[in-house]
């Protein structure tokens, strides 16, 4: 009887009083080593521009029997490797190079595209189609000392770390499907990357530090303040009512309604002695301010020096104030009495005003006596201190 050979590893099955003498020897060459050859054996086939189909020889040694595969050399061009159309397994290795990419398939079956090149894969084929094990199907990986991954590691579960997850400088944590947002460290700085939408930042309480820990730059409550430090000392407090700044706030210009902020202070002295008549007439107490803006308040304040240094009778001096933007009467804003023949008084008035327009308009102080003698702005008594002053403000609205 002839000899016949198995389906899967073409293995010599001698037939009954087959090969006399020489039994033993067919027996170590064409099933032995042939075993040795399909458990441990390594061959590495060349690649480069056209398909190759793996040799399979029955009783004898061939690339197909062979347990662990090899794909060596410069690829020109995609190139398909052939199977033989039998069940088995094996471990592929893909170190060849070239921008291009190798093909497997079983002989009369449709092709799948190898592990990428500089690594390596497990293969199972039932004759018909090629699989390529997923290591991610394996329960658990443990890694006693160290483990290099030159390709990609795909994990379909979670990922626990019992220590440091170590990166070189450049080496990305990418997160989104396109990288969207990348944590790395370039030699000189960390940096946080984020392409895509918004870089959100949930919690509670965020606190910002330097790499020490012992000094804050920012902390944001939930529900609460937000603090922001200079030189771990708070300098801005935001609180329910608006804002607290401790220190001094100095900016080039505003923008924005911040309201009742003060763009501009002018005055004006006045300190040559005036009687005042029975009807309204100007204090000499003037002053001009052009205003940025038709919806600026201008807040005016005024300080008269007051005396009635010429009442030699008993009866007080009284006197009225109005005040005027150019032409236009903004009605009465104070008024003066003395208690008895002679009295000198600071009288302090002001006004917030609302011009409408932008451009340059000029306050006038008129006053008038209704009762005695009443002069302003000088003292025959206190000359450093009966000076009259006119302010006027600009105030963002």
């Amino acid at each position: 009887m002839a000899s016949t050979y198995t389906s899967r590893i073409r293995l010599e099955k001698q037939g009954d009083g087959e090969n006399p003498n020489a039994w033993g020897l067919i027996l170590n060459q064409n099933v032995i080593d042939l075993v040795d050859e399909a458990v441990g054996g390594y061959e590495v086939v060349s690649v480069s521009s056209v398909a190759v189909s793996l040799t399979t020889v029955n009783g004898s040694t061939d690339q197909a029997r062979n347990l662990g595969l090899k794909f060596a050399g410069t690829l020109t061009t995609n190139v398909t490797v052939t199977f033989p159309a039998q069940e088995k397994i094996y471990f592929v290795n893909n170190s060849t190079s070239g921008d291009y990419k190798i093909f497997l398939k079983p002989t009369g079956g449709t092709a799948v595209t190898a592990t990428s090149q500089g690594t390596s894969t497990v293969i199972a084929t039932d004759g018909s189609t090629i699989n390529q094990v997923a290591f991610e199907e394996v329960n658990k990986l443990t890694v006693v000392t160290s483990c290099s991954v030159g390709g990609t590691l795909a994990v379909g579960g979670e990922t626990t770390l019992a220590s440091h997850l170590n990166m070189g400088d450049n080496d990305k944590i990418k997160l989104g499907d396109g990288g969207d947002l990348e944590l790395y460290h370039n030699a000189t700085h960390s940096r946080i990357d984020n392409k895509t939408g918004e870089l959100q930042i949930s919690a509670d309480l965020l606190k910002l530090q330097n790499g020490d820990a012992d000094e804050t730059y920012l902390v944001a409550t939930n529900d609460g303040a937000v603090d922001l430090y200079h030189n771990n000392s708070k300098k801005l407090e935001t609180t329910s009512g608006g804002v607290v700044v401790t220190g001094i706030v100095s900016a080039t210009s505003f923008a924005g309604n911040v309201t009742g902020t003060v763009l501009q202070i002018l005055q004006s002295t006045q300190g040559t002695a005036l009687g005042l008549g029975t009807s309204y007439a100007t204090t000499n107490l003037a002053q001009a301010i052009t205003v940025a803006s038709s919806t600026n308040k201008v807040l005016v304040q005024v300080n008269v020096f007051t005396d009635t240094r010429s009442n030699n009778s008993a009866t007080p001096g009284k006197a009225v104030f109005k005040l005027f933007r150019g032409s236009t009467d903004l009605g009465y804003i104070g008024s003066f009495a003395s208690e008895g023949a002679r009295t000198q008084a600071m009288v302090a008035m002001q006004f917030l005003d609302t011009p409408g327009s932008a451009g340059s308009h000029t306050y006038t102080l008129q006053a008038k006596k209704e009762a005695g003698s009443v002069d302003l702005h000088d003292s025959d008594m206190i000359a450093e201190a009966s000076k009259s002053f006119i302010t006027v403000s600009e105030l963002l609205y």
